[in-house]
Order: structure tokens, then C-alpha cells, then sequence
């Protein structure tokens, strides 16, 4: 759901972002540089200028180029003006050198024979006019193109990432060592990368090679980017595809469940799954507008009924906070048919609601006995009408009771307390009932998009009637200490019991990490299993946005994992299977 929080700021260009910037790294320059070439400038126009290449170090032959001016901007400048003659070193993405920084432009001796190092012995950047440390170019030369044949790059790093996260290139690490002791230079940015944040041994277990069961742009669920305006960025065209999905259950009755999806400018996709959940057929797309509803973020948080109405078709919640700062958020209950049509919508208020009601929720099972599953919504002051966040305002949750025709029999506050971030709560889950006192739980994920070491989730005991009964906190550092934090608990899933013992497990999403947790009936972690970039055995995603577990065939396990890839501006999701234990594998 903070997809549509950011999405609502104004977007700037990086020198207009903040007074300052984490620049590149020297080891991340030899490890993510799509081109690196040393040349000199023959020309220069008002916003570029022409590089004859004289030598290219990585990517492929090309004797000249047009490349970019660095702008100066408050923070940074680049060591000289721009002059015909001058000889550079470039690590390029695109057409321009690397980093807000310009980290990436290195300027040569006249004789073009030494790079003069913006760096220091650490790897941190320090421009000045012209740095003092030099190094002959053959020696940085052989060192940039030799790195990638020992170390392998698995991410190149994101928005509140941790930079570029790289492994060795084998198994072996004795090429590695040699590498190290070619040259000064290139035992420098060996040393460097292995005490990086990003540095991860041993070596990861290679990716499940499963093919996606979506890619968002090119499948057709992201409409055209618009044209940039002014010169300014522009959302990516496929902003907030899959951010959340659930399964509701088989709509069908098939015998495999359906899956919802967020989709782009309010709306959902309702996803009809065949051969075992690895194709999709006639996908169908419920927009807001389309529907006569109203509120914004429709998709982005939604929770899966059961059979609300009791027409034998699943159900499902959509939460909408409101665009009109005046009016509250609500929660819509969209009755299904078959094949995910809607049939009828309820919405869901309750009083005294700021317009951030419906930012997240949670079907927590029927806890009042009566047939109809019950609610916890989120209020939360990272929404509503305005682009400000109120930090005065901590997200408030409520437990909200149904009947089965969606009316709200009554609304209980529900206190948790103990975090003031307003990102506290902004991933909820219904958990079945872990205690044995026949109520559902409610797990919240408590990621900090900061990068804080208080990644974690909880889980909340709730009482029947809506109360708060015990609070178990599962943190990341408590499961590996030695892990980066990332956003743990930025997305949840309820697999059910996947071990046997009768107790219900949990899947958690990271940034770039997911965990199976195998749990207690305290709400403690018997056993748990991580996959991902770092630990390997996953799918070749550069960020996790959204989980999400459905039934196959004879009722097998699936997990939904939609992300990123290596384009920022797309999704895919791949469908793997689940269980048993805390395992994954081919569908």
C-alpha cells in the first residue's frame, strides 16, 4: 500500500531530491557498469559531448560516443569543466557516466597513460579537482576486466537497498585469490567486496528455473509509459502491479484456487489459474470506476472472505482509503460469481475513521460465531486526500464484525501499541487459529523501509470478542543474526499447516529474501528456511513485493511471489510449490 503513497509525491530529479546522495561504491563500479571505455573528448554541445573511444575495458567495440554532461548540482560537481581534449576513464549506465556524483568519470593523465582515483584506499568517494592518488591505467585496465570472471553480481541494489549484493563467480574461490594478488589495485577491490554489505558466502544455491506465470508488460497488464514532461520522470508504466495479492479460493470449482492481483490505476485482475497454477486464462480486470466505487489504492490491500453470502462463491475485501482529505476510507465487499465477476458491493466505515481507513486489513476468521468472517482494517496517517503525513498520528486498527449480507454489526478499537513508525501494521494477515482457543490471529508485518535492525512481524492473539489477548514479536536478527536487515515483513502469507503437527505456519517476504516459519503455539519458530538472493534456491527477482499461498490440485501447495525483475519498470510472478516443511520447488 505505500506504492500509492509514493506514487502521490512529487517526483524529482536526483539533484533536486535531497541535499545529498550514497554514492557508488568503487567495487560497485567494476561490478554493475554496463560500459566501461577510456577515450577522449573530441567535442562538446550545450547538454553532451563526443568521446573518441581509444580503449574499451567492458562491453562491447564502439569507436565513439555521445554521452551526457554531468549537471553540478549542491552536493557534487564534477573535478573540471567539460574541455576538448581531456581524457577520461568512464564507467557508463546508458549514455552517461555512473553515480549523482559523478562517480564514474575519472579523468587521465595527458598522456593518458594513469587514472587519477577518485577513491580512497577504503573505496569511499571523495571528488577534488584532480586526485593525487594515481595508478598506471594498464593496472586498473586489467583489474575492472578481470573482476566479473570472479565475482558473480546477483542485485544491483534498489530504493533503500543496500548497493550491489555479489558473490563469487564459483565455488572455487582460488581464481579470487590470484585476481587479489595480480595488483594493488585489484586487491583493493577484492578486499572491498568482501566486506561489503552486499557480499554474500558461501555462494548461493542456484535459482528455481521456473518460467514466470506473469511478465506485466509484456503480457498486456501495464498500460504504454506516458512522455516524460519538463524533463521530469514519470511513474513507471507498471507502478503498483501485484504490490499485494490473495488467493479468495476456487470461483470456479475446478479445483484450484483463483488469484487476485493488484493491478495499475486502481484496480484488481482476477486470475483464473490452470495446469497446476503455471497458466492463466482469460484474466479479468475489476476497476473502481468500472464498478461505481469510489476511494483510492483500490487493490492495493485486500483479504480474502470465504464464502461471505453463503452462495458457495468466495468473497472478497478491498481496501480504499479516501482521495477527499474530508472523508473517511472504507473497505468494499465485492460478491463474486463464477470466474470473478461481481455481483453485488458492500462498504464497509466505521465511525470517527480518518481518510486512511482501509490502507491494510486482515480476514481473521469468524470470530464471533456467526457464520461471517470479521475484519482488522488499518487507519493509517500515510494516506488520505493530502501528500503530508500526519506524525502526530499512529495507525490505528479496528476490528470490525460482519453478518453475512457485509453489514457491520459493531466495531472494536484495536490497541497496539509500541511503534511509532506509520509504517507499523502496513502488511496484515489472518492467521487460523494458533492457540487453540478457536479465534483466528492477525500477524503484522513490521518492515522498516529504512533499513532498521527492528525488521520484524508480529503476531496478535486475539480473543473472540475482538480483544487483545498476547503479543508474540518474531525479529529478523532473532532468526540469523548475521542477515541485513530488509524489509522483513513487507509481505505475509498464510500457508496453513505445512509440517503436520496441526499448527499453522507463516511466509514472510523481505526485500529481496523470503522465510518459511515453522511455528509454535506460543507464536514461537521451531524451524524456519530462507530463500532468496543471498541464500538462493528462488526465482531470479531483484525485489518481493507481494506473496500469496492458493491450492492446487488435490489441494498441493502453491506460492505466488510477484516482484521485480531486472527491468525496474515491470512484474512478474511465478508460481512455485510450497511444502512440505519449509521448502520450495517446481510446481
Amino acid at each position: 500500500m505505500w506504492l500509492s503513497a509514493l506514487a502521490a509525491l512529487p517526483l524529482l530529479s536526483p539533484p533536486e531530491a535531497a541535499a545529498s546522495h550514497v554514492p557508488y561504491r568503487l567495487h560497485e563500479l567494476a561490478a554493475v557498469a554496463e560500459r566501461v571505455v577510456c577515450g577522449r573528448i573530441t567535442a562538446l554541445q550545450d547538454q553532451t559531448f563526443d568521446l573518441a573511444v581509444e580503449e574499451v575495458l567492458v562491453g562491447g567495440p564502439v569507436d565513439e560516443l555521445r554521452l551526457r554532461r554531468f549537471e553540478n548540482w549542491m552536493c557534487a560537481s564534477r573535478w573540471a569543466e567539460y574541455a576538448v581534449g581531456q581524457r577520461v576513464l568512464l564507467f557508463l549506465r546508458g549514455d552517461r557516466a555512473m553515480g549523482a556524483g559523478d562517480e564514474g568519470d575519472w579523468p587521465l593523465d595527458d598522456a593518458g597513460q594513469a587514472v587519477f582515483v577518485p577513491f580512497a584506499e577504503d573505496g569511499q568517494f571523495h571528488r577534488v579537482s584532480r586526485p593525487a592518488r594515481s595508478i598506471p591505467l594498464a593496472e586498473v585496465a586489467a583489474a575492472v576486466r578481470g573482476y566479473r570472471d570472479v565475482f558473480q553480481l546477483l542485485s544491483e541494489g534498489e530504493l533503500f537497498g543496500i548497493g550491489a549484493v555479489l558473490c563469487f563467480a564459483s565455488d572455487d574461490v582460488a581464481p579470487a585469490r590470484a585476481y587479489a594478488d595480480s595488483s594493488p589495485f585489484a586487491n583493493q577491490l577484492y578486499v572491498q567486496t568482501l566486506v561489503s554489505r552486499g557480499f554474500v558466502s558461501p555462494r548461493p544455491v542456484d535459482p528455481l528455473v521456473v518460467v514466470p506465470l506473469i511478465t506485466a508488460r509484456d503480457d498486456g497488464y501495464c498500460p504504454p509509459p506516458p512522455p516524460p514532461v519538463d524533463s521530469r520522470p514519470v511513474p513507471p508504466a507498471c507502478w503498483g502491479f501485484a504490490s499485494a495479492m490473495v488467493a479468495p479460493g476456487d470461483l470456479d470449482r475446478d479445483g484450484l484456487d483463483e488469484l487476485a492481483v493488484s493491478g495499475v490505476g486502481n484496480a484488481l485482475w482476477m486470475l483464473r489459474l490452470f495446469d497446476s497454477g503455471r497458466r492463466v486464462e482469460g484474466p479479468l480486470r475489476l476497476a473502481r470506476d468500472q464498478l461505481g466505487l469510489s476511494g483510492a489504492g483500490f487493490g492495493e490491500a485486500m483479504a480474502a472472505l470465504g464464502d461471505l453470502d453463503g452462495d458457495g462463491i468466495p468473497d472478497l475485501a478491498v481496501g480504499a482509503p479516501s482521495e477527499d482529505p474530508e472523508q473517511p476510507g472504507r473497505v468494499w465487499l465485492l460478491f463474486l460469481e463464477r470466474y470473478g465477476k461481481v455481483s453485488e458491493t458492500a462498504a464497509v466505515t466505521v465511525p470517527g475513521a480518518s481518510p486512511g481507513f482501509g490502507f491494510s486489513l486482515a480476514a481473521v476468521g469468524d470470530l464471533d460465531g456467526n457464520g461471517a468472517a470479521d475484519l482488522v482494517v488499518n487507519d493509517s496517517p500515510l494516506f488520505g486526500g493530502t501528500d503530508v503525513l500526519d506524525s502526530s498520528r499512529r495507525p490505528l486498527f479496528t476490528v470490525v464484525f460482519l453478518d453475512r449480507d457485509g453489514n457491520v454489526l459493531r466495531a472494536v478499537p484495536l490497541p497496539i501499541d509500541g511503534d511509532s513508525r506509520p509504517t507499523f501494521g502496513d502488511t496484515l494477515l489472518g492467521l487460523d487459529d494458533l492457540d487453540g482457543d478457536g479465534a483466528g490471529e492477525l500477524v503484522l508485518g513490521v518492515a522498516s523501509a529504512d533499513g532498521e535492525s527492528s525488521d520484524a512481524v508480529e503476531i496478535v492473539f486475539l480473543g473472540r470478542d475482538g480483544s487483545l489477548r498476547a503479543r508474540k514479536r518474531i525479529a529478523l536478527g532473532d532468526l540469523d543474526p548475521s542477515r541485513t536487515p530488509g524489509d522483513f515483513g513487507s509481505s505475509l502469507a498464510a500457508p496453513g499447516d505445512l509440517d503436520g503437527d496441526g499448527v499453522p505456519d507463516l511466509v514472510v517476504g523481505g526485500r529481496q529474501e523470503l522465510w518459511i516459519l515453522l511455528l509454535t503455539r506460543a507464536g514461537g519458530v521451531k524451524a524456519s528456511h530462507s530463500f532468496g538472493l543471498r541464500s538462493g534456491g528462488f526465482v531470479p527477482l531483484q525485489s518481493i513485493d507481494s506473496v500469496a499461498v492458493f491450492r492446487g490440485p488435490e489441494g498441493a501447495r502453491r506460492l505466488a511471489v510477484a516482484g521485480v525483475p531486472g527491468h525496474p519498470d515491470d512484474s512478474f510472478v511465478y508460481v512455485l510449490g510450497l511444502g512440505p516443511g519449509a521448502t520450495l520447488h517446481k510446481p
